[in-house]
Formats: structure tokens, sequence, C-alpha cells
């Protein structure tokens, strides 16, 4: 690798001996996996070293996400689905103007929880970047109203529980992890 793809080399996590950290230019277009080289003042044979293992550049793809709809509250945990999904640094997902809270990745994939909108129900544009790097694909994220309860069936149980309930309602679809929480005589239960 030409000394010349390094931009910036950050001081305050360097640790003398055991790591240097830098920011990489754009890569060219003919690049190939190869070692990393690294020199010290002049590229001269007793002044460079070079890793045992190939560096390889990426470029960052999304194929898809799920789900493409949750309610207008927020909350959804959203899977968007990729290739060199991993690489970089950091990654950012705006639905719309709204950031979506990242959870976590891998080089597949990318989780994170959507935002309450801003304007309503309606589709939002997504946009996903990893380190500098827009990635092009065009994904909306649907935001629907959020779920209601009409009505709860049996409106009685017995006391030790079991007792099973219909629960009937607008847009209970988006709801990723139902609940329902009970409260009696001062104790409560959950499902």
């Amino acid at each position: 690798m030409k000394s010349d793809v390094f931009q910036n080399i950050f001081s305050e996590i360097y640790r003398l001996t055991k790591r240097i950290v830098c920011e990489m230019s754009a890569a060219p277009a003919d690049s190939r996996p190869g070692p990393v080289q690294l020199c010290v003042g002049e590229c001269r044979p007793e002044l460079k070293a070079r890793s045992s293992q190939l560096y390889s550049f990426v470029t960052p793809t999304i194929t898809g996400l799920s789900p493409s709809r949750g309610p207008e509250s927020g909350g959804t945990k959203v899977t968007i689905m990729g290739e060199n999904l991993g690489a970089g640094s950091s990654v950012n997902v705006q639905f719309g103007n709204q950031t979506c809270e990242f959870f976590g990745r891998t080089m597949k994939e990318i989780v994170c929880y959507s935002a309450p909108s801003l304007s309503g129900v309606g589709s939002v544009q997504i946009s996903v970047s990893v380190d500098n790097a827009q990635i092009r694909e065009s994904l909306t994220f649907e935001y629907i109203e959020d779920p209601t309860v009409l009505r709860i069936e049996p409106d009685w149980s017995i006391a030790s529980g079991h007792t099973p309930l219909m629960v009937t309602g607008t847009n209970l679809d988006v709801v990723q992890e139902p609940r329902i929480r009970v409260k009696y005589a001062g104790r409560e239960s959950v499902n």
C-alpha cells in the first residue's frame, strides 16, 4: 500500500510501539488485496514494515430491510441487510431526518431502532452511511398509526391465572414483542 493513502493520523489514540491509528483516503479504482506497508520517514527497506495479513478495500451495499413498516411512535427494531456492512469505524442510519438508534452490525446486517416520526404516518427515505461513505440505495420505511386496543375478552380471570385472553384492535401486527401487564391487589404480572 502506498504511504499516500493515509490521510490523518489520530495522535490521541496512538500508542508508542503498539498502535498507529489513521484515516484512509479514497482507494484507487484498481486496488487489490495486499499487505499494509508502513514507512518511517523515507520508504527505504530499513525504514519500512509490512503486515503478514492482506488488507482490502470493500464497498458496502444494501439489499433490503425488515420490517419495512412500524408505528409512528417509533421503537421498531429494523434490520438492514446487505454486504460489507461491518466495514469501517462508524455507521449512521437516518429515517428521513431522524436517527435510527444503532443496536449492532455484522458484515451482512445493521440493526437499529426507529425514532418517532416527526411528520406522522407515511413513508420516509432511509439513508445509510459508513464512515464518510453514503450507501446509495432507495429504501423506504412506512410509519403507520400506532396500535390500539379495542377490546379484551374475557374481562375477568381467576386469581391463579392461566386464562387465555383475546385482544382485538388495530395495527397489532406491527407489535414486535407483545406483552400484557396485569395489576391486581397491589401485585403486577407481565404476560
